[in-house]
């Protein structure tokens, strides 16, 4: 999924998807919603790992600030339920 111009949104993405398969969308926001919040946590527990010097890849400091952000993104999809 892109915002540049010419590429679809994801409610006109989750429409097709629906017209091609019958398949109901009206649920789409909770499995966001869930795949945000898994994400989060996966993230958190790496990042945890990292902090007690468990893994050593300096990639995963970055972590501790994408957790929260995620979780909010998590909060907000909720919100549309």
């Amino acid at each position: 999924m892109t915002a540049l111009p010419g590429f679809p949104t994801r409610a006109e993405l989750a429409q097709r998807y629906r017209a091609r398969t019958g398949t109901d969308v009206s649920l789409l926001p909770w499995y966001e919603t869930f795949g945000l919040f898994k994400t989060a946590v996966v993230l958190e527990q790496i990042f945890v790992r990292f902090v007690r010097g468990q893994t050593k890849d300096e990639r995963f400091a970055a972590l501790g600030t994408m957790v929260p952000l995620l979780a909010d993104a998590a909060l907000a999809t909720a919100a549309r339920l």
